[in-house]
């Protein structure tokens, strides 16, 4: 989804959302500025997930690190 959602034009409607958290993975630096700074977004937070287990690794808002996936869910 996100090279759809990146690949369109710049437009002034981009900021015109309620949106706060995106979860996408993985959170590639250069995505993460344009989530902020085009779409003004203000929370970028990594996960990693697959059908079999669900999402075993997630960053929890205000707690990232950039270039990782999170820390492990505790039943994993």
């Amino acid at each position: 989804v996100i090279p759809f959602v990146f690949g369109r034009e710049p437009s002034p409607r981009d900021k015109q959302h309620r949106l706060r958290v995106v979860m996408p993975g993985p959170n590639l630096p250069e995505h993460e500025k344009i989530w902020r700074e085009r779409f003004g977004v203000p929370e970028v937070v990594s996960s990693y997930g697959m059908t079999e287990c669900n999402i075993p690794t997630w960053e929890r808002v205000g707690d990232t690190r950039q270039g990782s996936v999170g820390k492990a869910y505790a039943p994993y």
